[in-house]
């Protein structure tokens, strides 16, 4: 090369050439650094990752864990009826309530008086049969239903007005948004566009932009008590069917955030891939839930061992672990508590109790002359006025530092 260096052209071209080789070097370079499609899982990390060892936990009860604790009993009426709260928003003063089993969407105030239904039963349009989620956009002041009937998110403003139906084509657990993307918990639900993976991205304008966790070792049946997608301050938080492992999904990329350990009882991959060998030997085994909380101090998520539901809260910084046995807690109407189901105002959770199973937990305390529990005897005045047909007992409260 300097031989052709005597050109005035060679000489042009060679400093051409030379720009060129490095444009091209520092192209391929940055390729090769930032080369990661958007989204791909990455490795456990040490600086990122927590382990939770479920055997070293020490199990409590769960009014030694919490304080500040409401109960706030829900208006009951025709039009107001809830037989669970999968999850709840807190927003404006307003609690949104999701019920999958009468696929409904209902509003309350603070006080728990009954404000009104988002959507409702039917085949036309902002109706829908099969309600499995909901999201709030602060920001455009809009709810997101996800109903897999219509294979449709369908939109709405706070007040319950229609607004109009967005097609995916899928049916899904789940969903949340990222940026300019839906985020889809499919939970077995095979169809084309998702094929056998348990998480779909998918852009704005119905483009699929990745598949992840496939799912072909597992039996294909849609999982409701174990599985989540949910959103937290760096994203959403992700965990397939009788998985240990929570991810953190976030603009870019997708982490183990929280691994757990469930030791001798964890399940075994062939009762994992056999719905009737889960059937007959699922319950000895133990496995995540479907709910995960998470705020700045705290984690709470449900699990199940040995076929007992528990409750697990994790305080972040002091790396402490405790299991609320519930099924170890009778006499106490705590013992009916389900695990949070929502967050309010960032530090405050909120869960529920069934109205039939407080009113006969009162009863059979006030017959036992037994207290129904610490600060919370007024309890015993409303006694008269439940039925068990009411709607849920909501509880709000934080957790107590351990």
């Amino acid at each position: 090369m300097h031989m052709l260096t005597k050109s005035p052209n060679t000489v042009f071209l060679k400093n051409t050439g030379g720009s060129l080789f490095i444009f091209f070097f520092l192209f391929i370079m940055a390729v090769s650094c930032n080369g990661k499609k958007k989204w791909e899982l990455e490795a456990q990390q040490p600086s990122l990752t927590t382990y939770i060892s479920l055997q070293e936990g020490k199990t409590t009860n769960f009014e030694d864990c919490v304080q500040d604790i409401h109960f706030i009993p829900l208006q009951t009426t025709d039009s107001s009826l809830l037989a669970t709260i999968d999850k709840a928003i807190f927003y404006k003063d307003r609690y949104y309530l999701l019920d999958r089993t009468y696929s409904s969407l209902k509003v309350f105030n603070t006080d728990g008086s009954f404000v009104g239904s988002i959507g409702k039963l039917g085949q036309g349009p902002g109706e829908f049969t099969t309600l499995k989620d909901f999201i709030l956009s602060p920001p455009t002041k809009r709810l997101l239903l996800l109903c897999n009937d219509k294979r449709s998110l369908l939109e709405f403003d706070l007040n319950g007005k229609y607004i109009r139906s967005i097609r995916n084509d899928l049916a899904a657990s789940s969903f949340d948004t990222l940026g300019n993307h839906y985020f889809y918990f499919i939970n077995q639900n095979e169809s084309p566009l998702s094929k056998q993976f348990d998480l779909l991205v998918v852009d704005t304008g119905g483009k699929v932009e990745r598949r992840l966790f496939n799912f072909s070792n597992l039996f294909h049946v849609e999982v409701g008590f174990s599985g989540f997608l949910t959103k937290n301050e760096e994203g959403l938080l992700f965990s397939c069917p009788f998985a240990d492992t929570v991810f953190q999904i976030n603009n870019d990329k997708i982490y183990p955030k929280y691994i757990y350990s469930f030791g001798e009882n964890a399940m075994p991959d062939s009762i994992k891939s056999s719905y009737d060998l889960f059937l007959k030997e699922g319950l000895k085994y133990a496995y995540l839930g479907n709910s995960i909380i998470e705020n700045d101090s705290f984690l709470s998520f449900s699990y199940f061992e040995k076929a007992n539901y528990n409750i697990g809260f994790y305080n972040k910084s002091r790396k402490n672990f405790k299991k609320v046995k519930t099924s170890e807690s009778k006499g106490s109407i705590f013992s009916l508590m389900t695990a949070p189901v929502g967050l309010k105002n960032g530090d405050t959770f909120i869960s529920f109790m069934s109205a039939a199973g407080l009113r006969e937990q009162l009863t059979a305390n006030k017959a036992s002359g037994q207290n129904t529990g610490s600060n919370h005897s007024y309890l015993d005045e409303r006694l008269i006025q439940l039925k068990n047909t009411d709607n849920p007992i909501l509880a709000t409260f934080k957790l107590r530092s351990f």
